[in-house]
């Protein structure tokens, strides 16, 4: 019997699914903002998982995420994160004005 010592075991499918749908976000992303890897796998692990930033960490790691996207998911950068890109008007507005020529119309709740 041959043994596998090197086998890991990830979450492949929505992560895949929504590195599909996002490519025109990552884009936009791109444009605006320095740390957008970790802006979109923070909002990935968020929206697939109801879970604080303690455990983005954890979360990421074990999806295929970390395989296609190099982020960092400390918590102490994820919060230093979210604070640059709340103080960061002008990049939002920039980041929404790129977004909806490309989508058409939002709706923000």
């Amino acid at each position: 019997m041959k043994r596998y010592d090197q086998i890991s075991v990830k979450e492949y499918g929505v992560s895949s699914l929504l590195m599909h749908l996002s490519e025109d976000i990552r884009v936009a992303l791109k444009d605006n903002f320095p740390e957008w890897r970790e802006i979109l796998v923070f909002s990935c692990v968020r929206l697939t998982h109801t879970t604080t930033k303690k455990n983005v960490e954890f979360h990421y790691q074990n999806s295929y995420l970390s395989d296609v996207l190099e982020a960092s998911t400390y918590p102490k950068h994820i919060g230093d994160m979210l604070r640059s890109v709340g103080m960061g008007r002008t990049a939002i507005t920039n980041f929404m004005r790129d977004s909806s020529q490309n989508r058409g119309t939002w709706l923000l709740i």
